[in-house]
């Protein structure tokens, strides 16, 4: 498994640094690929089932760190450690904390549906876009009781607020989507460029429903910067996909992303 460790262990040949902390004080690290006057915030693990994402962005860093077209592209590979220790299983069990959030998760397995953070919150759902219009659904997928009410979503929209991002690139898993916009509003080439993941991934351009509209990093940043940012659900099957598949996940995903960067480049 991909764990927070293997993070730090990969990101030990980086010039990483931490852009805050998670509810029980692990690093939230973020490093940069390329030298650019255009700046891409790509990031992964919202979620905790969703592990595998934090290892695809590191290996795209790696995969475009030689040619970035003019791009300096920051990196979160983990926004959520907590949610992701907590969804492998890595927990000492017969503890307070186990058991607290085995209580928030109703009883069930940890490592089958835990995505939200150690507090028992939803990450992609506490940013303030329409977050009023955000509902509890279920023990790991609630909002908060305010926007950026966690360290990690906090820490994010510091980041993206000091560095003014020309595109963000969320990760998740699983379904082969792409998502752009937000409440029917699309930025300038959001579309050109949404059309070009698609076209060389062959993933299909889709719209959340319901809840899953609101609330999300993207949302967040489409809303308040008016700029493209883009929600790409990889690979298929039921959370955590298998890591097996990363391979191809890779093949398909890192020259869309490049598209994504080569297409923005030519609508200037």
């Amino acid at each position: 498994m991909y764990t927070y460790e293997s993070l730090v262990w990969e990101l030990k040949s980086e010039r990483a640094w931490s852009a805050g902390k998670s509810v029980w004080g692990r690093e939230l690290f973020c490093y940069t690929v390329g030298e650019g006057d255009k700046k891409l915030f790509l990031n992964g693990a919202h979620h905790g089932l969703e592990y595998i994402t934090s290892k695809i962005c590191v290996d795209f860093g790696n995969y475009i760190k030689n040619d970035t077209f003019g791009w300096k592209i920051f990196i979160m590979p983990m926004v959520n450690p907590d949610g992701v220790t907590a969804a492998q299983g890595l927990l000492p069990r017969n503890t307070e904390t186990y058991d607290r959030l085995r209580r928030l998760n109703r009883w069930d397995d940890l490592h089958r549906t835990w995505q939200s953070n150690a507090n028992g919150i939803d990450l992609n759902h506490n940013y303030d876009a329409k977050f009023h219009q955000l509902w509890e659904r279920g023990p790991t997928r609630c909002s908060g009781p305010y926007p950026e009410s966690e360290p990690e979503t906090k820490a994010v929209a510091g980041l993206v607020r000091r560095e003014r991002f020309d595109m963000v690139i969320c990760l998740h898993s699983q379904g082969e989507v792409i998502y752009q916009g937000f409440d029917n509003y699309l930025p300038p080439i959001s579309g050109e460029i949404a059309a070009k993941i698609a076209e060389i991934s062959g993933y299909a351009i889709d719209e959340p429903e319901e809840a899953a509209s609101f609330g999300g990093l993207k949302d967040w940043f489409v809303d308040k910067f008016d700029k493209p940012g883009f929600t790409i659900e990889v690979g298929r099957g039921t959370n955590p996909i298998a890591e097996e598949c990363i391979p191809d996940i890779e093949n398909r995903l890192f020259p869309a992303l490049k598209g994504a960067l080569l297409t923005y480049n030519d609508n200037l």
